[in-house]
């Protein structure tokens, strides 16, 4: 399989191009848009097109594949197109054929690499240490830096945007700190405050870790532009905010208290 972005483009909306393509590859493959298949794919192709994005305002990407006629090698090849709401920037498509790119080695030294010894293919871990054990976790890691270098300008606008890393900030030291003016003494029963101290032990402790790294990743990203040891930091925190994200997900309650709760405060 080979991935190729072209280098010349027409003079053509290529967002209404992408819906085109996507609409033909359906049609002939008789594939429905929201079988298992489809969703995978357009997962994927909204991944490419979010990490793609490295202007920190105002730049939109997106992602389409189709297959073609490989006349060279035989078979079909994958096609990536890539648009964006403006002229399309080089360093978007060549940071994306990078990741297909490193992507491809990646797949080849796990298979190399990832089997037991029953000649099935051993789980991926979630989390590739500092100092990687194989080809394949060195490969894991590098794509990991490039893609948060590339990002970096748009992934500072999104911490600081609106004052939310400020916002995470005190609502948390709302919920954790015993000490805060909002006692439980004086808040309403129905307080959203109160939901959230009222929360398991597991959780708060959660909040306390997610507190530290959100404080760490501001000091990281004070600097405009990436360097390869605060890329490396940024890694290891949006790691572990991460960890703690997914240790939230499914508590619906907790986090619309939590949600309004800082509404509440933002507004007052």
């Amino acid at each position: 399989m080979s991935q190729t972005t072209p280098s010349q483009y027409p003079n053509v909306n290529f967002l209404a191009l992408i819906s085109r393509v996507l609409d033909e590859a359906n049609s002939k493959e008789k594939c429905e848009l929201d079988s298992p298949v489809r969703i995978r794919e357009a997962k994927i192709l909204d991944s490419l097109a979010s990490i793609g994005v490295w202007r920190a305002q105002k730049q939109v990407v997106a992602a389409a594949s189709h297959f073609v006629e490989d006349s060279q090698h035989g078979g079909k090849s994958v096609v990536i197109l890539i648009a964006e709401n403006g002229p399309i920037d080089k360093r978007t498509v060549n940071h994306i054929q990078d990741v297909l790119s490193r992507l491809v080695t990646i797949h080849t030294y796990f298979r190399e690499e990832g089997l037991s010894q029953d000649g099935t293919l051993s789980p991926i871990q979630e989390y590739i240490s500092i100092v990687p054990q194989s080809r394949f976790e060195t490969g894991l890691l590098d794509l990991e830096l490039a893609i948060i270098e590339h990002s970096w300008k748009k992934l500072r606008q999104r911490l600081f945007k609106n004052c939310r890393h400020t916002n995470f900030l005190d609502t948390a030291r709302d919920v954790c700190n015993p000490d805060s003016p909002d006692t439980l003494e004086n808040i309403d029963t129905h307080s959203f405050l109160k939901q959230l101290r009222i929360s398991p032990e597991v959780t708060k402790k959660t909040i306390e870790k997610m507190v530290v790294s959100v404080e760490m990743l501001c000091k990281i990203f004070q600097s405009p532009e990436p360097s390869l040891s605060r890329v490396k930091e940024a890694r290891i925190t949006l790691a572990s905010l991460d960890f703690g994200r997914k240790l939230l997900v499914g508590k619906d309650v907790y986090l619309l208290a939590w949600n309004l709760h800082t509404r509440r405060k933002s507004l007052s």
